[in-house]
């Protein structure tokens, strides 16, 4: 496993996935790491539904968007498509007033231990929830909140420290380029 600091420093939403099929060991190793992670008064609201059969990844295709400043250009292609989805629930039963920074945490932890194993994500919230909780049958008692997307990377991803624009760009042979606020823009000691 590489050393976590240098996994947050790769770590990039990637679109582009080559077709192949992600071991369910693995995927149940990258569920337990999202499950450990911190929860707001130890409540764990979130639940997680992998998908990986192919039939029902075809299905959930649709009700997706993809990369919303490239207008199309970063949806994937028809063999550039995950392999597999982990949906990320929160149970209603747990609390009626769900703390999100568990989701986040929980995402996170999923994000960062999924790479460790080499493969890539995209974390989306833009979904139509209604016809995915139809499709897969999800009962009412949870909350769709976000999916995320994994698969093997079919593109590259970098940072351009600018704090000009958030709007990342893709080149031509679909790599993307990422900008984030360099560190001097939002690291203060002691005072601002």
């Amino acid at each position: 496993m590489r050393g976590i600091y240098k996994l947050i420093l790769e770590r990039r939403s990637i679109r582009k996935f080559k077709q192949k099929k992600i071991l369910k060991s693995l995927l149940t190793k990258i569920i337990n790491a999202a499950r450990l992670a911190p929860s707001a008064a130890n409540l764990q609201i979130t639940e997680f539904l992998v998908v990986d059969k192919e039939d029902l990844l075809k299905k959930i295709f649709p009700y997706t968007r993809w990369a919303g400043y490239l207008k199309g250009k970063g949806t994937p292609g028809e063999n550039q498509t995950p392999c597999a989805y982990v949906f990320i629930l929160i149970s209603r039963e747990r609390t009626s007033n769900p703390d999100l920074r568990d989701v986040g945490a929980c995402a996170q932890n999923l994000i960062l231990t999924a790479l460790s194993f080499g493969i890539a994500s995209c974390w989306l919230a833009s979904i139509d929830r209604e016809s995915l909780k139809k499709l897969l049958k999800i009962p009412s008692k949870y909350e769709l909140d976000s999916i995320v997307a994994l698969g093997y990377p079919a593109q590259k991803s970098k940072v351009k420290d600018t704090d000009f624009t958030v709007r990342y760009t893709q080149d031509k042979e679909s790599n993307l380029t990422v900008p984030k606020r360099p560190l001097n823009k939002v690291l203060h000691y002691n005072r601002i």
